[in-house]
C-alpha cells in the first residue's frame, strides 16, 4: 500500500494506481473503500464528443493501461484517449486537509475536437466503522448545499451525525466553469447500470443539477466543454478541502470558505519526481463485457415455468413478474431496470426454530448476477466467508461470487438475466442467450452448513467461478491462508491473522470445492495480480471448467473444528451432501410444515386472498431470517437481537404458530441478558460467542418489553411454572454473567421497581429517557431526557402490567397482581390528567421545574409544529386505555390527519428540518434524506394499525390496511407506489422527494397521492413476524388464551367462505367463515367437524367480544386427519 499524506490527510494507493480510501484524522472521506481488481469510484472522466455520441475514458484507477507515478504528496496519472494524451495530477496540501485534481490534456490527433470533464467523488464522511457498517445509512445523514456563482457550481457537503471531529464539512468544486452537478450515486450511474456497466451521465449531454439526499452520497461536477485544436494544451483544476467541524446548517455565508479554498488551490500546484508503475488491468476484471440473457416471450415463460402463474405484473403488454407453483416468485429483467432497490434474496440453511445457533449459514444472492454473497456461517457481522457487495448498482463486480463465460475467445461476466426465480431456499436465474440457454441454480442444504452452485447449459461451454472471500468482518481487511487440494478439488481457507473470528472461533475452517470435480480444469487461489510482483495478494479462488454442460461448487465450513469441515467437504464434493431435489423437498418441508404448521388460506376467486397466502409464506421467510441471522438487504450488518425487536416480530410469529418451546427459549436468553445492577436491558445484544458486543444504553421503552413479552407467552401456552425458572443476570459494564441467579417472577419484580424509579415525581408516568419506538425521535439533551413523557410508553406499560396482571391473577401470585393492578389505575388517572388535552392524546408532555406540563406534537404545540402522532393513539386502543368514546374521536383524528394512500403515518408532518444541526430530536433532526422513519410511513406502525382497527371490530379498515402494505401488484391498493420487489417486506413507504426541504414544501401532496412512495429497506425488521400475527390472530382471530381458544375474526363480507387452515393442539384444522351484514360484528357460533360445541362470550370494551372454547373440550372434538371448524359471523362497522 502507497500512502501520500500530510499531518491531515492521507490518501492510500495500490501499486497498479487504485485507490483504497481517504481518511481526513479519523474521518473517512469516500463511501467505498476501493481495491486493485475493481478500482475506485472517485474519478475524473475525460469525455470526447463525436457528433451526438460521448466516447469517455476514466483517468484514475486501474481500468486502462496509464503510467502512475507517486511521491510524497502527489500521484500523478499519465495515458492518452482518442488522441488526446492527459497528465492527471493530485496535489495535497503541504499542512491541511486540503487537495486538488489537475488535469492536463494535449491534443495529438489531427482535427480540432471537443471535450469536457467529470468530476466524481463518493462520500462517507464518517469514521471508517461508521462508513462501512452501512454505507446507505451514512448517506443519509450527509447534508448537499450546492452554491453557484459565476464559475458555476459548488457542492458543499456536511456530515450531520456527530463524529469524533463533530461534523465535517467537505467543499468540492472547480477553478474553471462547471455547467452541471449531482449530489448522489442514483443520479450518475441510473438504473440502466446494472445492465450495461455505463453510467448514464457518461452518455448524457449534461448531469441533472438537482440535488438529492438519498443513500448514495456522491459528488458530480460536469465541467463547461471546450475545443482542443490540433497541438493544444489546456488544463482544467477540481479542487476539495475538508472543515472538521461545522456546528451549523450550511448557508449562503459559508461561501466564504469555498471562496478561500479556491483561492489557496489556485496557488497549491507543484510537481515533484516519484517512482512510477505501468497499471496493467487484471484480464478478468478490466474490461468487463457483460453477458445478459435475452427477454422470454409468453412462450418460454410457459416452457420454463409450468401452471398457472398469478399476480401477474405487466407494464403494458409486457410481463413483469408472477407467481407459481409452491409460492415461487419469478422476476424477468425488465422489471429490475425499473427498481432502485435491486431484486435479492438470503437464504439459510438447516431447519432451525432456536436461536443462537453458530451452524446456520446464511447466503445472500442478487439478481443482477451476483450468486453467493455474504455467505456466513454464525454470525452474520464477524463470520462472513464470501464478501458483500456494497452497492445497489452491481459497481464492484467482483464481489462475491461471479460466473464467467467464455464466447468467442473471450470471458463474458453473467449479468442481468432472462429470468430470476426465487424460493426459500433455492434461488434460479435463466440466460436465454444466442449461444445457448444458461440456468444457474443456488441453494443451501437443510441438513449442514453449508451451500450450492450449480450451472446447467443447453451447450458445452467453458466457466469461470471468481469467489471473493472476506474470512472476517470487512473485505481487504484480514489475511487468510488458501490450501488447494487438486486432488479433490477442494481449497481450504482459513484465518492467518489476528481478527476477531480467528480469536473467538480458532478452529473455524472453510471450503469451497467442486460437486463436478473431473470437469475442473484448474483451480487458482490468491493470485498476485498479473503477475506484478508489488501488488498485494488477492483474496479470490478461481475455479475454470473444462467444456461442459454443467459444473458446481460447493460451499461449507465449521467454526469449531477443521476436521468437521474437511469432513462436510469431502462428502459435499463426492455428492453425497448434494442432492437438490431432495433439499428442496425437505426445506419447503420446514417452511410449510415445521414453521407454518400447514398455514393456507383459500377462497374460490379470489386473487385477494391468493395474494394474501403467498406474501404470508415469504413472511415466515423475512421473519426467520430476522430472528436467527439478523440482518437484511440493506441492513446487511446486525447479527444482534434489538430487545424490542425480539420480543415482537419472532416472539409474535412463533406463539401464533404454536412453538411456545422456542418462545421460552428466547424469553430464557432475554431475561439472562438483564442488568444485574439496573434491572434494565442494553438496547442490542450479540447472542453467541460475540455476546460481549451490546449497547448499553437504551430507550425509556425497552425495560417493558420482556414484561410484554413473558405476558404475551404466558397468555398463549399457559405456562405458569416458568415464572419459578431460576435465571442468571449480566454485569452492566462487564457484560459477563453475574454468579446470581433468581426466578423469573423475582425478576420481573426488579423489573417493575425500576420502572416505578423512573416515574416522574408525583406521576405514575415513565420518564423519557433515551426514546420510545420511533428511533428518529430520540431526545437532543438531558433535559428532555429526564423531564419529557412518551404517551405511548405510557400506554405500552399499562398494557404489559394488564398482561402480567391477567396471568398472574389466575396463579397464586394474586397479591402482585393486584400490586400491578393499582399500578394501571394510577397510570391511567395520570394519562389522562397529563397527557390528554383538550380530548386529544399529545405524542409527549415536558413536565417543567416549576410544575407546568407543556404538551408537545398536539394541537396546542406552538414549537414543533407537529399536531397529531399515531402510536399513542393506536397503543391506547390496543391496551384498552381509551374509554369508547376516546376511541372514536381519536378515530376520526387518525382517519382526517394521518391516513394517506399508503397508510397510516406516524404524524401529520415530518420534523421540521433545518439543515441538520440537533434542536429536540436526534435523528429526526439530522437526516438529510426523506426515508425510513423520518419519511413517516413505518410499516411495523402501520400493522399495529390493524391490530387496533381488529380491536374495536373495523373490518373494512382493517382489510384495507393489510392490502395497502402487501408489494405484490401494489398499485391495485396504493396507485402511487413505486415498482418494487414483490416477495420482500419493505420496512417503510418513503414519499419520493428529493430532500427533506421538498418534504417539507410538499407533504400535503402526499397525502393527496400526488408524489410517488417508494418501498423502504427490506426483510430486517420484526414487521413481518407481527403481520402474521395480525392476520392469524385478530383478522381471522384464532389466538389461545390461557386454558382456552378464542375465535374472535374481524373479517368483512368480501370474504365470505374464506378457509384458513392451521394446526391448533397438534391437529390439522381447516376453519371455515360464513359472513354475513348484520347488525352487530362478531362471532355469533361455532361448530367442530359439524357438532356444535360449549362456548363462551369474551369481554372487549369497544364491541361484541369473540367466543371461546375450553382447550380440554376443543381437543376431545378434533381427531386425527383433517378436522372442520366452521365459523359464523356479522360484517357490521361500529366504528
Amino acid at each position: 500500500m502507497i500512502k501520500l499524506q500530510n499531518k491531515e490527510l492521507v490518501f492510500d494507493y495500490f501499486h497498479n494506481g487504485a485507490s483504497s480510501k481517504i481518511m481526513a484524522k479519523d474521518i473517512m472521506l469516500n463511501q467505498v473503500c476501493g481495491n486493485p481488481v475493481d478500482g475506485n469510484i472517485n474519478n475524473i472522466y475525460l469525455r470526447v464528443y463525436k457528433g451526438k455520441d460521448y466516447l469517455f475514458s476514466p483517468l484514475l484507477g486501474n481500468t486502462k493501461k496509464t503510467t502512475v507515478t507517486f511521491s510524497e504528496r502527489q500521484a500523478c496519472w499519465k495515458g492518452s484517449f482518442e488522441g488526446i494524451s492527459y497528465e492527471c495530477q493530485l496535489v495535497i496540501d503541504q499542512e491541511k486537509a486540503a487537495w486538488q485534481w489537475e488535469v492536463s490534456l494535449s491534443n495529438n490527433s489531427s482535427n480540432e475536437v471537443e471535450v469536457d470533464l467529470i468530476y466524481a467523488q463518493d462520500l462517507g464522511l464518517s469514521t471508517e466503522g461508521a462508513v462501512r457498517v452501512n454505507e446507505a445509512y451514512s448517506s443519509q445523514y450527509i447534508d448537499h448545499y450546492v452554491f453557484e456563482d459565476e464559475l458555476g457550481y459548488t457542492v458543499a457537503s456536511r456530515q450531520n451525525q456527530q463524529t469524533p471531529q463533530g461534523h465535517p464539512l467537505l467543499v468540492q468544486g472547480c477553478l474553471q466553469k462547471t455547467v452541471g452537478y449531482v449530489t448522489d450515486g442514483f443520479d450518475f450511474y441510473g438504473l440502466n447500470y446494472k445492465k450495461t456497466g455505463i453510467p448514464d451521465a457518461l452518455t448524457s449531454p449534461k448531469l441533472l443539477s438537482e440535488k438529492k439526499q438519498y443513500e448514495f452520497a456522491f459528488v458530480g461536477l460536469q465541467s463547461e466543454s471546450f475545443l482542443l485544436a490540433k497541438e493544444e494544451k489546456k488544463s482544467l483544476t477540481f479542487f476539495a478541502e475538508i472543515k472538521f467541524d461545522h456546528p451549523e446548517a450550511t448557508k449562503e455565508k459559508d461561501f466564504a470558505f469555498v471562496q478561500k479554498a479556491r483561492d489557496e488551490a489556485s496557488t497549491r500546484s507543484e510537481k515533484k519526481d516519484g517512482e512510477s508503475f505501468e497499471n496493467v488491468p487484471p484480464s478478468i476484471f478490466g474490461d468487463l463485457k457483460m453477458l445478459n440473457g435475452e427477454s422470454l416471450s409468453e412462450d418460454d415463460l410457459n416452457q420454463f415455468f409450468p401452471g398457472e402463474h398469478r399476480h401477474v405484473e405487466k407494464t403494458g403488454s409486457k410481463t413483469l413478474s408472477f407467481f407459481y407453483g409452491n409460492h415461487h416468485h419469478v422476476v424477468l429483467g425488465e422489471k429490475e431496470l425499473l427498481c432502485e432497490r435491486p431484486h435479492g434474496h438470503i437464504m439459510l440453511s438447516g431447519k432451525n426454530l432456536d436461536p443462537g445457533n453458530d451452524h446456520i449459514l446464511s447466503t445472500t444472492n442478487y439478481m443482477y448476477g451476483l450468486f453467493h454473497s455474504h455467505a456466513t456461517i454464525g454470525n452474520t457481522s464477524f463470520n462472513k466467508f464470501l464478501a458483500i457487495t456494497r452497492s445497489p448498482l452491481n459497481i464492484f463486480k467482483s464481489s462475491g461470487q461471479r460466473i464467467f463465460v467464455q464466447n468467442n475467445g473471450q470471458w463474458e461476466m453473467l449479468g442481468l438475466p432472462s429470468a430470476y426465480e426465487i424460493s426459500p431456499s433455492l434461488t434460479r436465474w435463466i440466460y436465454k442467450l444466442n449461444m445457448a440457454t444458461i440456468c444457474v441454480e443456488a441453494w443451501v442444504s437443510p441438513h449442514s452448513s453449508s451451500c450450492y452452485l450449480k450451472i446447467k447449459s443447453t451447450e458445452p461451454l467453458e466457466f469461470l467461478i471468481s469467489n471473493q472471500h472476506t474470512v472476517g468482518n470487512n473485505e481487504w481487511e484480514n489475511t487468510a491462508i488458501a490450501e488447494i487440494d487438486r486432488d479433490k478439488s477442494l481449497v481450504k481457507i482459513s484465518c492467518s491473522s489476528d481478527c476477531l473470528l480467528k480469536n473467538t472461533y480458532p478452529e473455524a475452517t472453510f471450503y469451497i470445492g467442486s460437486s463436478t470435480p473431473d470437469k475442473v480444469e484448474f483451480i487458482r487461489a490468491m493470485c498476485p495480480l498479473n503477475g506484478d510482483e508489488k501488488s498485494d495478494r488477492l483474496p479470490y479462488i478461481m475455479f475454470r471448467s473444462k467444456k461442459t454442460q454443467d459444473f458446481g461448487l460447493i460451499l461449507t465450513g465449521d467454526l469449531f473444528s477443521s476436521e468437521k469441515a474437511e469432513q462436510k467437504a469431502n462428502e459435499d464434493v463426492q455428492g453425497k451432501g448434494l442432492l437438490q431435489e431432495e433439499d428442496y423437498v425437505s426445506n419447503m418441508s420446514f417452511w410449510s410444515k415445521d414453521l407454518g404448521q400447514k398455514f393456507s388460506l383459500k377462497l374460490e376467486n379470489s386473487d385477494e386472498v391468493s395474494k394474501l397466502d403467498d406474501i404470508i409464506f415469504w413472511y415466515f421467510h423475512n421473519a426467520i431470517i430476522h430472528y436467527l441471522a439478523p440482518h437484511g438487504l440493506e441492513q446487511f450488518s446486525g447479527a444482534a437481537w434489538g430487545v424490542r425487536d425480539v420480543c415482537q416480530g419472532p416472539l409474535e410469529l412463533l406463539l401464533s404458530m404454536g412453538h411456545t418451546d422456542s418462545v421460552k427459549n428466547i424469553l430464557r436468553k432475554i431475561f439472562r441478558q438483564q442488568y444485574f445492577q439496573t434491572a434494565d436491558w442494553p438496547q442490542w445484544f450479540m447472542f453467541d460467542r460475540y455476546f460481549k458486543i451490546q449497547h448499553a444504553e437504551s430507550h425509556g421503552d425497552i425495560i417493558v418489553w420482556p414484561l410484554y413479552a413473558l405476558g404475551q407467552y404466558i397468555e398463549k401456552s399457559n405456562d405458569f411454572d416458568f415464572l419459578q425458572e431460576l435465571l442468571s443476570f449480566i454485569d452492566n459494564k462487564t457484560f459477563e454473567e453475574v454468579d446470581h441467579q433468581c426466578s423469573v417472577l423475582e425478576h420481573i419484580e426488579k423489573i417493575v421497581d425500576a420502572i416505578e424509579s423512573k416515574f416522574i415525581s408525583g406521576t405514575h408516568l415513565s420518564s423519557y429517557g433515551e426514546g420510545d419506538w420511533d428511533d428518529t425521535l430520540q431526545p437532543a439533551n438531558e433535559s428532555l431526557r429526564a423531564r419529557m413523557v412518551s404517551s405511548w410508553t405510557v400506554s405500552l406499560t399499562y398494557q404489559a402490567f394488564g398482561k402480567l396482571e391477567q396471568a398472574l391473577s389466575r396463579s397464586k401470585y394474586e397479591s402482585f397482581a393486584k400490586r400491578l393492578s393499582s399500578l394501571r389505575a394510577s397510570i391511567k388517572k395520570d394519562f389522562n390528567e397529563h397527557l390528554v388535552k383538550d380530548d386529544v392524546v399529545s405524542g409527549f408532555a415536558y413536565f417543567q421545574e416549576k410544575g407546568d406540563v407543556e404538551t408537545m406534537i398536539h394541537p396546542s404545540d406552538q414549537k414543533l409544529g407537529l399536531k397529531y402522532r399515531l402510536l399513542p393513539m393506536i397503543r391506547s386502543i390496543i391496551s384498552e386505555l381509551f374509554e369508547p368514546e376516546q376511541t372514536k374521536s381519536h378515530l376520526k383524528l387518525i382517519e382526517k390527519h394521518l391516513s394517506f394512500p399508503d397508510g397510516v403515518h406516524l404524524m401529520d408532518q415530518p420534523v421540521n428540518y433545518k439543515g441538520g444541526p440537533r434542536l429536540y430530536f436526534r435523528r429526526a433532526d439530522e437526516a438529510a434524506n426523506f426515508g425510513r422513519e423520518v419519511g413517516t410511513q413505518y410499516i411495523h406502525a402501520h400493522i399495529r394499525y390493524i391490530e387496533a382497527m381488529c380491536k374495536i371490530g373495523s373490518s373494512k379498515k382493517a382489510y384495507e390496511a393489510i392490502f395497502q402494505i402487501i408489494p405484490i401488484n401494489i398499485k391495485e391498493h396504493v396507485p402511487n407506489a413505486s415498482i418494487r420487489q414483490s416477495n420482500a417486506y419493505f420496512s417503510s413507504s418513503d414519499g419520493d422527494f428529493k430532500d427533506r426541504y421538498a418534504a417539507q414544501d410538499h407533504f400535503s401532496s402526499l397525502k393527496k397521492g400526488d408524489v410517488n412512495v417508494k418501498g423502504g429497506w427490506r426483510i430486517y425488521s420484526s414487521g413481518p413476524g407481527i403481520f402474521i400475527n395480525q392476520v392469524i390472530s385478530n383478522f381471522f382471530g384464532v389466538r389461545p388464551f390461557f386454558d382456552k381458544w378464542i375465535i374472535d375474526p374481524v373479517l368483512p363480507v368480501s370474504m365470505d367462505r374464506v378457509t384458513l387452515t392451521h394446526c391448533i393442539e397438534n391437529f390439522e384444522v381447516e376453519f371455515r367463515f360464513h359472513i354475513k351484514k348484520g347488525k352487530e360484528q362478531g362471532v355469533q357460533k361455532i361448530t367442530v367437524n359439524n357438532k356444535p360445541c360449549e362456548t363462551s362470550r369474551e369481554k372487549n370494551p369497544y364491541r361484541l367480544g369473540g367466543l371461546s372454547i375450553k382447550r380440554e373440550a376443543l381437543r376431545s372434538e378434533l381427531q386425527a386427519g383433517k378436522n372442520v371448524i366452521d365459523v359464523f359471523l356479522n360484517d357490521s362497522e361500529t366504528y
